[in-house]
């Protein structure tokens, strides 16, 4: 997308040749039930797929919090020869049911941690939503590769909030096209990705005045439209065998409109938008041995408003610019049985978005002139001995309002709501013939609720247990498992609305659960 941060590349599709499958079960506190298979492997020859599907539900530990997910994956793969495949992918999701408790303030959070005052208005969500999409893998030369991808997404979505009801319907299309080439510039290697992204999205959004959970009034009907087009370059220099350069940009052209259906009344609310920003970076790595590497990393970041911080806005809501920064080490010791990470990071951000939320009048936005955030980020892993394992983690940071006056107050200096300025992971695992054990720790620091950091949510330590079994012969794996969340019962805040009268959401007490997976 535009923000331009970083790349983060995942795949759930497993194709092969062999045939495969997988079930598994899981059982909760709270109602909670997970069923779930995955299978794959060839079919029809050179063909190939794999699917996955899972439900998902829970009753929820407080009023007016159950939930039901499905969830269905499909894709196919077929090679064409051999330096080039094409890949069919759709996915399917169907929640019908999200009930949505709502916050409490501090007082009605220790009274009842349990109790909703959104029953009344049904306050939830259910959505739908289908993806397909083709892409195409291609090998030119041993220097030349090429990737290209289209997709096209429909979501229907109905939102009921404690005051408005709000419905749109969506169509989103887009495709990216990318090559690749790899050589050598005298003893520098080099490889350069270039391409272009296209995407189109239009939402027919209306809202409605709640009325215990049924559509009234019509308060607002119009046809929202983000277009983007995007070209990108990131290149690699190896400079040496020590010394890597990788330098990139990205040119951002996009187009944001609005039109207002409701032509009798006095609000006008069409809005027609264009924003454009090349967003250069570059990374340096260096290997300082081949047991150390430093590096340091550098970017200017574009991030456009989304149509729904546009349309929940009481006033233009303008793009957030970043600068980013970070220095930093890996290292792996110990023959590999030692690795730790080291960064430390800076942001200096401009019009960043904030997200105020009203209990009374829905969540809206605006931007913040100024703000920064800096911090050290820390993360270990050791293998201590054939039958333990350990790892930890830990990030300190300082997230501060440098410049911000909405109009009613001046936040200079304050901490920006919702962010723990600090966190600290740490889990041990013991793993012996097919038996494992794992214990794992999770400390938050406290989190300002609202811009004026009045409002407060503790710090807290979550510890949690999880045993099993995994036994593999040639045809079946099996893997059953238990654990404990909240394993000494401590009473936090799973979630903070920003700026609310009620900003606090409980978490559940020590729950537990159980499942079973086979693999065949």
């Amino acid at each position: 997308g535009n923000a331009s941060g970083g790349t983060v590349n995942f795949s759930t599709m497993k194709f092969s040749e062999k045939k495969w499958g997988e079930v598994g079960v899981n059982l909760g506190s709270y109602g909670f039930r997970k069923y779930q298979f995955r299978a794959g492997g060839g079919l029809l020859g050179k063909l190939r797929f794999s699917m996955n599907g899972a439900y998902t539900g829970i009753d929820g530990y407080r009023e007016h919090s159950s939930m039901k997910n499905y969830l269905f994956n499909a894709g196919l793969l077929l090679p064409l020869d051999s330096i080039s495949n094409i890949r069919l992918v759709a996915t399917y999701v169907n929640s019908p049911l999200a009930e949505d408790p709502g916050g409490l303030s501090e007082k009605e959070a220790k009274e009842d941690p349990k109790q909703s005052f959104n029953i009344s208005q049904d306050v939830g969500e259910d959505l739908w939503q289908l993806r397909i999409g083709v892409a195409l893998d291609k090998r030119l030369s041993t220097k030349n590769s090429l990737k290209a991808s289209v997709f096209h997404t429909s979501r229907s979505f109905n939102s009921r909030l404690f005051n408005d009801i709000v419905a749109f319907e969506r169509s989103f299309t887009g495709g990216t096209f990318s090559h690749t080439f790899k050589s050598r510039l005298g003893r520098i290697g080099w490889e350069i990705i270039s391409g272009i992204d296209l995407e189109s999205q239009t939402d027919d959004r209306k809202r409605f005045v709640n009325n215990g959970g049924v559509s009234g009034t019509k308060l607002a009907n119009q046809l929202e439209s983000f277009s983007s087009a995007g070209g990108f370059v990131v290149q690699r220099f190896e400079i040496s065998k020590k010394l890597s350069l990788l330098p990139a940009f990205r040119y951002d052209l996009i187009f944001i409109n609005v039109t207002d259906k409701i032509t009798d009344d006095p609000f006008d609310n069409n809005l027609n938008q264009k924003y454009h920003a090349l967003n250069p970076s570059l990374g340096i790595n260096y290997a300082l041995n081949s047991k150390l590497n430093l590096f340091a990393n550098g970017s200017r970041n574009f991030e456009t408003p989304t149509l729904l911080e546009i349309s929940n806005s009481r006033e233009a809501v303008k793009p957030q610019v970043s600068r980013t920064a970070e220095l930093g080490m890996k290292s792996l010791l110990a023959n590999g049985r030692l690795r730790f990470d080291l960064t430390y990071f800076m942001a200096w951000l401009k019009d960043e978005i904030i997200l105020f939320d009203s209990q009374l009048f829905g969540a809206f936005y605006k931007n913040a002139a100024k703000s920064n955030r800096k911090g050290v980020e820390l993360s270990a892993f050791a293998k201590i001995n054939a039958l333990f394992s350990a790892n930890a983690s830990i990030c300190l940071a300082k997230y501060r309002f440098k410049s911000f006056d909405d109009g009613d107050s001046k936040y200079d200096g304050n901490a920006i709501p919702g962010l723990p300025e600090s966190t600290v992971s740490a889990g041990i695992l013991y793993e012996n013939l097919g038996f494992y054990a794992s214990l794992s720790a999770h400390h938050v620091g406290k989190v300002y609720a609202d811009n004026n950091n009045d409002a407060t949510s503790k710090a807290f330590l979550l510890t949690a247990l999880k045993m099993g079994f995994r036994k593999r012969d040639e045809k079946l794996f099996l893997a059953p498992y238990f654990g404990i969340n909240n394993l000494f019962n401590v009473k936090y805040n799973a979630n903070v609305r920003l700026n609310s009268g009620r900003p606090f959401e409980p978490a559940p007490p020590r729950n537990y659960y159980l499942g079973v997976k086979f693999s065949f």
